[in-house]
């Protein structure tokens, strides 16, 4: 470990930035402008980004708090994804290197883990899946590396010249870019240990009362309701976030797309776990018909009964669901969790379809009765940039991806405020289990 790293105690990181990291949440959405209600908005920018960086930093090491025995952040619980050793280190080592790119900062923390822990798994690299490649650090050894980059970017926000409004080439872009690439991996990161045995996580009397608010189940159980057809009219949608847009985005977001829609239907809600428990027991996982050529090579593959987070117990009476810190009664209101590949067998089954990105950009934004922001849902598109796309600092955050990935709008529960707009593209692989994702209809 770089002596740098090692140079101040987790610990006292924390205490010293406990008063900056309260509340928790709910978190404020930084505005790239300036307040013009402060006296000196320079200053007050400033302070909101510092704030928002410890949240966001004290938030995701809260979730990793969960964790039990160190043992189990070199378990590979999702088998295309690293162990979570390397999610915890992970967003901390990218503010380096986008500063480091940047020519912000004159030098590294710890050469050795920024290198190891800068990229994640390739799911379409197979190579990559081979755990002899890697030799991770200790856990204490990440968390000092955690506590030293806290007093890192707490003097980087301080001392960084700032002007209003930030823009892309300014290291209060970078440090936004950082922080909501942090929010992505706490939502992803807490899928995986929802595929952890509930053993090896911290749960019930374990947990503190704050922890057991920040981390509790959703209460609200029951039957699922009747969905319901809205129609949409036939109109010219434009797609694309304004360049003037006061919040921050990822570089997929903007450029222009106009797409002239016919008319269409789009229903109310999404898919429930009830109605998706009707094709699981018509035998749905059974029947090659309903699924695409490339459902079918992932059905045979994993041997998928039913969705991943659908639990059966020997001598039970119906299904679980597998929330992060334990297991219940399948919530039948609740959206169900699936891959693009289960909503397509799905569709074929119900006789309908999935919208397209526009379709769903255009019902969302058009109609009053649009439930959305439980889960992220798949469209039929695969993931293009539009007119006069241009890569931000992270240029390989889309650019790599395009053609290769299915579009997923909306927002789930652990999604930031700052993303979760109606301007947001997400973005997976169709076999990928490993997100809060499910769908809607559409009408054929």
């Amino acid at each position: 470990m770089n002596p740098i790293a090692s140079a101040v105690a987790p610990a006292a990181t924390h205490a010293r930035h406990a008063s900056l990291s309260a509340p928790l949440v709910p978190t404020k959405t930084v505005l790239l402008t300036a307040d013009p209600t402060a006296a000196d908005p320079v200053a007050a920018k400033r302070a909101e980004i510092r704030r928002y960086y410890h949240q966001t930093s004290e938030l995701y090491e809260r979730l990793f708090a969960l964790i039990r025995d160190d043992a189990s952040y070199y378990e590979r619980h999702e088998p295309l994804r690293h162990p979570l050793i390397f999610y915890f280190a992970h967003p901390a080592v990218f503010y380096v290197n986008k500063l480091i790119a940047g020519r912000f900062i004159p030098r590294r923390l710890d050469p050795q883990m920024e290198a190891m822990m800068a990229v994640g798994v390739d799911e379409m690299s197979w190579d990559d899946l081979n755990t002899a490649h890697y030799e991770w650090p200790g856990v204490a050894a990440v968390r000092e590396y955690r506590a030293a980059l806290r007093e890192m970017i707490d003097d980087v926000i301080q001392s960084m010249p700032l002007d209003l409004p930030i823009r892309q080439d300014s290291p209060a872009w970078i440090i936004l870019m950082g922080i909501e690439h942090e929010r992505i991996h706490l939502e992803t990161s807490s899928v995986i240990m929802r595929l952890m045995p509930v053993a090896e996580l911290r749960c019930g009397d374990e947990l503190t009362p704050e922890e057991r608010s920040l981390w509790s189940t959703c209460e609200s159980v029951g039957p699922a309701p009747a969905n319901e057809w809205l129609p949409v009219a036939a109109q010219t949608v434009r797609l694309g976030k304004p360049d003037d847009d006061q919040t921050f985005g990822w570089d997929n977001e903007y450029g222009v797309e106009e797409v002239r829609l016919p008319a269409f239907a789009a229903a109310r809600r999404l898919v429930s776990n009830a109605e998706f428990l009707a094709f699981v027991e018509d035998g749905g996982y059974a029947r090659d018909e309903w699924w695409t050529e490339e459902g079918r090579g992932w059905l045979h593959y994993t041997r998928a009964e039913h969705p991943k987070f659908w639990v059966r117990r020997s001598g039970g009476s119906g299904y679980l669901q597998r929330n992060l810190l334990n297991e219940m009664p399948l919530p039948l209101n609740w959206p169900v969790e699936v891959n693009c590949l289960e909503a397509q067998a799905y569709c074929a089954w119900a006789k309908c379809r999935l919208p397209t990105e526009a379709e769903w950009d255009c019902a969302a934004k058009t109609l009053q009765d649009f439930e959305w922001g439980d889960v992220w849902e798949w469209t039929q598109d695969t993931f293009a940039p539009f007119e006069g796309f241009v890569s931000h600092p992270y240029v390989e955050y889309s650019a790599p991806w395009f053609g290769s990935r299915k579009v997923l709008r909306g927002a789930a529960q652990l999604t930031h405020p700052v993303v979760r707009h109606l301007n947001y593209r997400n973005f997976f692989t169709p076999e990928r289990c490993d997100i809060y994702s499910g769908f809607r209809t559409c009408a054929l």
